[in-house]
């Protein structure tokens, strides 16, 4: 019953968002040269990185390229279709939760186009871009989602990856603006590097906590050797 005040909540936002959409002279005339932007998108969606058990949105880095390239107004109903329709963990309310990561990057994704769209500054653009997605996904996919799931809402692990999701979302808008200004000065081969580099730095992300998730579990296991030296 958790999930049913939220869902429509995110549904009833949903039409907004498209109907706005709509109105500002969105059309769903879909063109072929979004399409790697897409697979690049869900491929980043498909990326798991996990700290501890907390997953990391790494869809940001295949966001920003559709935002950059030109097709913002479509980010919303390809993170829909991409949430929706990839495998979660088998369970009770799958179709629900199924339902609920869907909308929850609609709304994200789609709030966060509207507030930038109109920003002409493509790094002021992206900033707002990456600030506003943020903030709705802290709300919507970490403190909404705990509470409905009945877990602990304000966790200091919860609070950490959030703060490394942060720092990733803005980098990734400010390496972004760099790509957009490359792309408006026609300068092709040196906007397809930058482009290149985005998978990279998802990659170091990775890398970065692996490394923290080993820390934790070593400093665990020191600690329960060090109980079990002080009971013997």
């Amino acid at each position: 019953m958790r999930y049913l005040f939220p869902l429509f909540i995110m549904v009833a936002v949903s039409v907004l968002i498209t109907t706005i959409f709509i109105i500002q002279g969105f059309t769903f005339n879909f063109q072929l040269e979004i399409v790697p932007l897409i697979a690049f998108y869900v491929f980043t969606d498909l990326f798991r990185i996990k700290k501890s058990k907390i997953k990391l949105v790494t869809n940001f880095a295949g966001a920003v390229p559709i935002v950059v390239f030109g097709a913002p107004y479509f980010l919303p109903f390809i993170a829909f279709f991409s949430s929706f329709f990839k495998k979660h963990s088998e369970g009770p309310d799958l179709i629900k939760r199924k339902l609920y990561g869907a909308l929850h990057y609609f709304v994200m994704y789609g709030v966060a186009v509207y507030f930038s769209d109109n920003v002409r500054n493509p790094y002021i653009a992206l900033l707002v871009f990456a600030i506003v997605a943020k903030a709705l996904n802290f709300i919507m996919g970490d403190l909404l989602y705990a509470y409905i799931r009945k877990k602990q809402v304000f966790d200091s692990e919860l609070l950490k990856v959030s703060g490394i999701e942060f720092i990733y979302f803005v980098f990734l808008a400010i390496y972004g603006g760099l790509m957009w200004r490359l792309y408006e000065l026609g300068l092709a081969f040196e906007t397809i590097l930058v482009f290149l580099l985005y998978p990279v730095i998802v990659g170091i992300v990775w890398v970065y906590v692996q490394f923290s998730n080993i820390s934790k579990e070593r400093k665990k296991s020191i600690e329960r050797i060090e109980s079990i030296r002080e009971k013997a």
